[in-house]
């Protein structure tokens, strides 16, 4: 077999169901995790603070976004290969080492909670290539001061992947 399938859909329940193709057309799905897909605020262009999650981090009810959460188990329950396709903190979290350091920290904990077996990290500067910023930021862990987020990744991510 030389070809998969991914199916990549929104993280809402709604859009997962009623736009799964179905079984025989699904090898692998995909999800994006940005700040809101791990319970943590993202600043708008207004710049007002947007969360998809009951408080925002730290005071985040849950981890991961509850319906980002849902889609993920239907999935699973389907017996299909998962991965996190997509995955770079957006501003405010992208700004602070110690808030970097904490969304690497919950995408990690949902690509092991729910055994995703590929994460693909997006480790750039979006505002020096022209995009709106915010939301978007620098997510390049190697930036002079960030060493924890890449101490992180290093000695805690590295070492436990297969």
């Amino acid at each position: 077999k030389n070809v998969w399938f991914i199916f990549h859909p929104m993280r809402y329940t709604i859009d997962v169901q009623n736009l799964y193709p179905g079984d025989d057309f699904v090898d692998i799905v995909g999800w994006s995790f940005f700040n809101n897909d791990v319970c943590m605020a993202v600043v708008g262009n207004d710049g007002s603070r947007i969360t998809a999650c009951e408080g925002d981090y730290p005071y985040s009810v849950s981890e991961i976004e509850p319906q980002m959460a849902a889609s993920i188990e239907w999935i699973q329950s389907k017996g299909k290969l998962q991965m996190i396709s997509e995955s770079t903190p957006q501003n405010p979290i992208a700004e602070t080492a110690a808030f970097h350091k904490e969304f690497i920290r919950r995408v990690y904990s949902a690509a092991i909670k729910y055994n995703m077996f590929a994460w693909s990290y997006i480790n750039q500067d979006w505002c020096s290539h022209s995009w709106t910023c915010p939301p978007w930021s620098n997510s390049r862990m190697q930036e002079s001061g960030k060493q924890l987020v890449a101490s992180y990744w290093i000695n805690e991510v590295l070492p436990n992947t297969q």
